[in-house]
């Protein structure tokens, strides 16, 4: 099973049952998604667990982005001296315990 561009790249459920061993071996040499269909439709989109780790951190990573905007929109900052000193206090009543 060669999977080399898109169209095929789409393959029926059926295929991917009978196939699995084989399917695996190829997503995990070429990482290119596999879109499986049933009757006709797409249903699922199989890739590789690099390119899924790659995918959930830019998710996580663009969530942060927006909520750290949204703090800054919405006036919820800090004044970079204070978290600085608020630190250093932490930092000192560390190191006296």
């Amino acid at each position: 099973m060669e999977i080399n561009n898109l169209s095929e790249s789409i393959r029926p459920v059926s295929d991917f049952r009978r196939d699995l061993p084989q399917f695996l071996k190829k997503l995990q040499q070429n990482r290119h998604p596999i879109i499986l269909t049933q009757r006709g439709r797409s249903v699922a989109v199989l890739i590789d667990i690099e390119s899924y780790e790659r995918l959930d951190y830019e998710s996580r990573f663009r969530a942060a982005v927006r909520e750290g905007l949204e703090d800054l929109q919405h006036g919820r900052t800090i004044p970079h001296e204070q978290v600085m000193e608020e630190m250093h206090k932490r930092l000192r009543r560390f190191r006296a315990k």
